[in-house]
């Protein structure tokens, strides 16, 4: 798996950056930083850039984002996305429709899919990318 790159889910980023973070995925995220595997769609980052309190934490996430490389959301990837999560629906899977989106982006990308979210864990089986979840390290 040394050659894995990993496309971080928006909640797998909150947990590694908020004040009281989960230090498991913290570190990891810091791990795979330096090995400059980490990849990022635009809408993680719009995710991570809305939701920051003042200018100066949107500064510095602004110019830490800029460090990692893009995953592109491109027409084709949008098609599976739509086809995604038709199938994953008509399987009785309901994943919310921005892990949809960056399910397709693995995908597409073939890359693992990092996250905190119950949701992929759920639709793992349906999912034809790797994960690697951190979801049962959150409060019940």
């Amino acid at each position: 798996m040394a050659d894995d790159v990993y496309l971080v889910d928006t909640t797998a980023w909150i947990y590694a950056l908020r004040r009281d973070s989960i230090v498991r995925i913290r570190q990891r995220l810091e791990q795979l930083l330096q090995l400059n595997t980490v990849r990022i769609t635009p809408y993680i980052r719009l995710e991570l850039l809305a939701n920051v309190r003042t200018e100066e934490e949107y500064q510095r996430l602004e110019k830490g984002l800029g460090a990692v490389i893009g995953a592109p959301v491109d027409e084709t990837t949008w098609d599976l996305a739509c086809r995604l999560g038709f199938s994953l629906r008509s399987k009785g899977v309901d994943l919310a429709t921005p892990c949809v989106i960056t399910a397709a982006c693995a995908i597409r990308h073939q890359t693992v899919l990092l996250h905190a979210d119950n949701g992929y864990d759920l639709a793992a089986s349906h999912l034809q990318c790797s994960l690697e979840s951190y979801a049962y390290l959150l409060p019940a």
